[in-house]
């Protein structure tokens, strides 16, 4: 089984079934930056691109791109 995407970023693309893929992330110290090959938006990865320093992803589905906030994950 395939891990969760978290709720707040399936309501950006208004589909259950959407599995998002990071394409960029913002951070402070480096502006927008290509994430080559991005992660799937789960629980973990979202994490992880918080520690290493992102306060914003852009992440696509299909033909929809939609910036995700990271600032509010705990």
């Amino acid at each position: 089984m395939k891990d969760p995407i978290p709720a707040f970023v399936v309501a950006r693309f208004g589909t259950p079934s959407a599995r998002p893929h990071a394409t960029r992330g913002y951070a402070v110290k480096t502006g927008w930056v290509q994430i080559d090959h991005g992660p799937e938006l789960t629980e973990v990865a979202l994490q992880q691109m918080k520690e290493a320093g992102y306060s914003m992803i852009e992440a696509r589905w299909h033909r929809r791109v939609r910036e995700i906030s990271l600032v509010r994950l705990a």
